[in-house]
């Protein structure tokens, strides 16, 4: 009995684990950039995988010595037995103290909220 416990246990936490990730930076042009992540949790909103996702880009740039900046960002909250939440970021590494580097009015940020 313990044993199919611990096991059952185990199969568990590694569902979860599995469900909660990242597609991992994805080059798709000339220095254009996609990371895509998801939550663990159907009744979760969009803001965990919305974090998860800038983290990763700018950490990514950050090591080639250059500053992430955002083209497109579209997020998903969950929708209990649809999705998981889910947030899809487009990018580009441009240099420190470019005139890239503002909030420019053609970035493109869409959430679907639950219904």
């Amino acid at each position: 009995m313990v044993k199919t416990v611990n096991k059952l246990g185990l199969i568990t936490a590694l569902l979860f684990l599995a469900a909660c990730g990242s597609t991992g930076v994805i080059p798709i042009g000339n220095n254009l950039y996609m990371v895509d992540a998801h939550g663990g949790s159907a009744v979760q909103t969009a803001s965990r995988s919305k974090k998860n996702v800038l983290i990763e880009a700018g950490k990514y740039c950050e090591a080639r010595n250059l500053m992430m900046n955002m083209i497109k960002m579209k997020a998903y909250d969950g929708i209990p037995g649809q999705r998981f939440p889910h947030t899809e970021l487009t990018f580009e590494c441009v240099s420190i103290g470019s005139a890239k580097n503002h909030v420019s009015p053609d970035i493109k940020v869409e959430v679907e909220k639950l219904p």
